[in-house]
């Protein structure tokens, strides 16, 4: 009976598993584990899964200081790899869910950048240096990857230089 009873609680783990419930999963296998320890299924499969829990932490761990340091593409890189493993795991769907919300966020940033330089152009073209230079060189201090707000501040910075003598 205890065989049978370890089956069952194989059975629903795998059933867990599969719906993301993978930490539940590996208590029912190593329960199953315990009740029948000849049942290599069992064992095998509290191992496997305890070991690709490990993967998708570190991969989990990876991605959290990537996103700290806006490196989206990286990122999503290790996001993809614990998806691979466990792609309905909580900690791997709300990682998703982070970098879905911080893509969203630097494509606002982007956006709101390209329009104040488009306000400084303008003010360049009416002749208001001063306004024009203090916007790019905010675009430059607020996103340093910002070439274009980097090179426009440079440049006017000179041609100002060069009309105030």
């Amino acid at each position: 009976s205890k065989a049978k009873e370890a089956h069952e609680k194989l059975s629903k783990a795998k059933e867990l598993v599969k719906q993301g419930q993978l930490d539940q999963g590996i208590a029912l296998a190593e329960e199953a584990k315990r009740l029948d320890p000849k049942n290599a299924e069992a064992s095998s499969l509290a191992k496997k899964w305890t070991d690709e829990r490990q993967k998708v932490i570190k991969h989990i761990t990876q991605f959290k200081r990537f996103i700290d340091e806006n490196r989206l593409k990286e990122a999503q890189s290790e996001i993809d790899s614990a998806k691979r493993l466990h792609p309905k795991y909580p900690p791997v769907v709300e990682a998703e869910a982070q970098l879905k919300s911080k893509e969203a966020e630097e494509k606002k940033k982007a956006k709101e950048s390209a329009e104040r330089l488009v306000e400084a152009k303008d003010l360049f073209k009416q002749g208001k240096l001063d306004e024009a230079i203090k916007i790019v060189e905010e675009q430059a201090r607020l996103n340093p990857n910002n070439k274009e707000a980097s090179t426009l501040a440079k440049k006017w910075k000179t041609q100002k230089e060069a009309t105030d003598r």
